[in-house]
């Protein structure tokens, strides 16, 4: 058995069957877990999201630290499957989901009456996971109600040091700031 730290197939042409296939193997395959996943760019479906969420929740997966899964594109549908496997995982590091929907309203610049679910779930995670430091969600369709929630719900984090929210819509800089002043104290955090 072989000691692989990292993989990164991003931007591959790889089928939907072949990545399902890959994280079957991922899970009996190597002596130790990989730290590094990056799986940007794939086209990822729900099937193979089953399939990560199967290997991330075996012995093997737990290993994973970093996981890039940027420009998959995924609906909001698939970016809250997602986001509930997050919610369990309590090895994550960096997680890295640009270009992918976290809002129901696909025309971010028109606000959203309902709150968003995948900000709960954030909640959730930053009061339970003490390990997340670095988190890329840029151009994730957020409206400005889902960053004003999402920059609430990082109050909640005791590691956070840098999220990168460029590409949503974003509230005045000045609303920003007296949410930081506010609500994370004590934490070094870079917008990007």
């Amino acid at each position: 058995m072989s000691c692989l730290d990292e993989l990164n197939i991003s931007h591959c042409k790889i089928s939907h069957d072949n990545l399902s296939r890959l994280f079957a193997l991922l899970q009996t395959g190597f002596q130790t877990g990989i730290k590094y996943l990056g799986l940007a760019g794939l086209n990822i479906n729900r099937d193979n999201l089953i399939s990560l969420q199967r290997y991330m929740e075996s012995n093997r997966g737990e290993f994973i630290k970093k996981l890039d899964l940027s420009s998959n594109y995924l609906t909001f549908e698939n970016s809250l499957f997602f986001f509930k496997i997050f919610q369990n995982n309590n090895s994550l590091t960096m997680l890295k989901f640009s270009n992918n929907s976290m809002s129901r309203n696909q025309n971010f610049e028109k606000e959203n009456d309902q709150e968003n679910v995948i900000m709960t779930i954030l909640e959730d995670v930053f009061k339970n996971n003490d390990m997340i430091l670095h988190l890329f969600f840029e151009f994730c369709n957020l409206t400005k109600k889902d960053v004003f929630l999402f920059l609430d719900v990082l109050s909640y984090s005791k590691t956070i040091l840098s999220v990168h929210i460029a590409g949503n819509s974003m509230p005045l800089l000045v609303e920003i700031t007296n949410i930081l002043n506010n609500d994370v104290t004590n934490q070094p955090s870079s917008l990007g």
